[in-house]
């Protein structure tokens, strides 16, 4: 059997979980049985380089608004480019790119659809609640990465059987391993012997909740004078948070650095991980620090209850909080066994549960059964 071409469908080459996924997929896809082709609606950001550095096929979309003259243009080449490399599968992630992918896979075409969707959305606008609907119509699947995306998504009632597809995310256990990673110089960021380093990694955006880590780290600051804290990131919504960490409580207590390609060695001096976000479907960044086995907390959205196995692998507040996080970080402050006990069970868990051959080989068997169903369809 020759291989099958999948287009993958993305925003951006950003920073971020949907991106940094795709391009583990584009590097590990088994070519002998599928070869990756990717269209990016707008070709920007850090990881642009890296998705070239593979030498597949990159188009670009460059729609900015579906009703705008040249839009049905973009869509046409679109189809072209998918024609062209003689893609059976379109995948696309998130909203836009599963849009975008519905209207290039007709039934006349002969391409199937995944839609993936990966977080969980209130008050969306009239046209995207459409756009939702129209994308579950013409998807041959719908792939979520978490209990509560699988949730929001059966609120549109299908009744297909098989069309709703649970994969968890993977992580590269082998990359995120602490026995391999050395440290960024614990003194280069200002700490003394005995200090407890609590930390954060994650792009700067109001959902992800940095300003709301800030604001119970100053109550952490008030109480725990040995402890130091580090936010590695940026984004839109870094004005905010460095206006947070300039509060007087936190002075000389940050540290504030913007975006690193190689994040292990930042995890591996952290003594506590926080993921503190209003909004999430399976974070990577959560996945990388249990990986590198940091005892971690979280906010109770998304898929955090799901890897952190409902607090046995970790801690979990509820967003917007203050007092109960910042309670449940001296908590681990002041005890290095517990500590240390939820360290391991975090990296055992993404061992066990959350590697990337069981991610790539469940990916690979999703492409094989759209393919069949669509045959079964047509026959």
């Amino acid at each position: 059997m020759s291989s099958v071409g999948v287009l993958y469908i993305i925003g951006s080459f950003q920073f971020g979980g949907w991106e940094r996924q795709l391009l583990e997929i584009v590097r590990r896809l088994d070519r002998a049985r599928f070869y990756p082709i990717v269209a990016v609606l707008h070709r920007n950001g850090v990881l642009e380089k890296s998705f070239e550095e593979t030498g597949v096929p990159i188009h670009t979309v460059g729609i900015r608004k579906l009703l705008l003259p040249d839009s049905w243009w973009r869509l046409r080449a679109l189809a072209r480019f998918a024609e062209a490399h003689g893609a059976r599968v379109v995948h696309g992630f998130n909203l836009h790119a599963n849009f975008y992918g519905a209207f290039i896979c007709s039934p006349r075409s002969g391409r199937v659809l995944i839609a993936s969707e990966g977080g969980v959305y209130v008050d969306l606008p009239a046209w995207q609640q459409w756009a939702r609907r129209f994308v579950h119509r013409r998807s041959t699947r719908m792939l979520v990465n978490s209990l509560a995306v699988q949730d929001y998504v059966e609120e549109i009632p299908d009744p297909r059987p098989n069309w709703l597809r649970l994969i968890w995310n993977g992580v590269d256990t082998a990359w995120f391993d602490p026995s391999i990673t050395t440290p960024i110089e614990r003194n280069a960021l200002g700490l003394s012997d005995g200090d407890v380093l609590v930390g954060h990694i994650g792009r700067f955006r109001e959902e992800k909740g940095q300003v709301f880590l800030l604001q119970a780290l100053r109550l952490v600051a008030a109480r725990r004078p040995g402890t130091r804290f580090l936010v590695v990131g940026g984004g839109t919504d870094q004005p905010n948070v460095e206006r947070e960490a300039a509060a007087a409580e936190l002075a000389g207590r940050v540290s504030i650095l913007g975006f690193q390609e190689d994040v292990r060695p930042y995890l591996a001096a952290m003594d506590i991980f926080v993921l503190p976000s209003r909004s999430e479907g399976m974070p990577n960044a959560l996945m990388e620090a249990m990986s590198m086995e940091r005892a971690c907390i979280a906010t109770r959205v998304g898929g955090t209850r799901e890897l952190l196995d409902d607090g046995r692998a970790g801690s979990l507040v509820d967003y917007g909080d203050r007092e109960a996080l910042a309670d449940r970080i001296i908590e681990l402050v002041d005890d290095r066994e517990k500590r240390r006990r939820l360290a391991l069970a975090a990296r055992t868990r993404m061992i066990e549960l959350f590697s990337m051959e069981r991610w790539m080989e469940d990916y690979q068997s999703l492409y094989d059964d759209a393919l069949r169903a669509a045959n079964r369809l047509n026959t």
